[in-house]
């Protein structure tokens, strides 16, 4: 049964890796025909024969064109193979990247969220790319765990500084059904998944555990039946641009 699923958990993240290139390498034809549609509108709205009405629906093509773009650019980089680049980073910028990156999903979902953002949160020393992966793949994570209840749920997301440690506190916390005390230790496993066959790898929390280490970070999980899960993201804060340069060495 354990090899079934890690070959079933490797041919679903050979697909994953193909639609990766496959947008990569299709990326440029969607903007070039989203630009299209954008030059043919701007030319109508200059053109000033239609109605007021018209006219602000053409506007609202030209707004979701923009927003089109934006996403299709987004998902584009998102799926290269990042170079690692450790620099202060914004954990709030970082967040809300990866929200809007999972927008599309969460929108037309019964999961509602809400961002409790701590004051004067300062930066930590990381890879933006990969810590936006972890943020990810905790979101949807939390996305089909809350969608399988009926009436869906939440996820709350809240930053604090730790300033006896001298860390950055992430945590994301949602309503959904939860995780079983067995399963709970096996978070983090690579190809272990309490979903169904075919619905996922098993590898993203796997290596958002495995990013958040290379950060000199830990994640911890707490949850039961029922009654939701709440990820605690601890990452520390870098006290000066030499811990940057070791970070980035050792990381290489």
């Amino acid at each position: 049964m354990q090899r079934k699923r890690q070959e079933e958990s490797l041919r679903y993240m050979h697909r994953l890796q193909a639609t990766g290139y496959l947008l990569r390498e299709t990326a440029h034809d969607i903007m070039g025909c989203l630009a299209g549609i954008k030059a043919e509108v701007e030319v109508l709205i200059s053109l000033g024969k239609q109605s007021a009405e018209g006219k602000e629906y053409l506007m609202s093509i030209e707004d979701y064109e923009q927003r089109g773009a934006g996403l299709i650019y987004r998902l584009a980089k998102f799926s290269q193979k990042p170079k690692e680049k450790f620099l202060p980073v914004n954990a709030h910028t970082v967040i809300e990247d990866a929200l809007e990156l999972t927008q599309p999903l969460i929108k037309y979902s019964n999961m509602s969220v809400k961002k409790m953002f701590g004051q004067n949160i300062p930066a930590v020393i990381a890879d933006k790319d990969q810590l936006q992966e972890v943020f990810v793949a905790i979101i949807l994570n939390s996305l089909d765990s809350v969608s399988i209840k009926p009436n869906g749920g939440a996820l709350t997301i809240k930053t604090n500084y730790l300033n006896k440690e001298n860390t950055v506190e992430i945590i994301f916390s949602d309503t959904g059904i939860g995780i079983k005390q067995g399963d709970l230790k096996r978070i983090g496993e690579p190809f272990f998944s309490t979903k169904e066959p075919g619905c996922g790898a098993g590898l993203g929390l796997a290596t958002a555990y495995s990013i958040i280490a290379s950060h000199k970070g830990k994640i911890d999980v707490k949850s039961a039946p029922g009654e939701g899960a709440t990820f605690i993201i601890l990452i520390p804060v870098a006290e000066s641009v030499k811990d940057c340069i070791e970070t980035v060495a050792r990381n290489k």
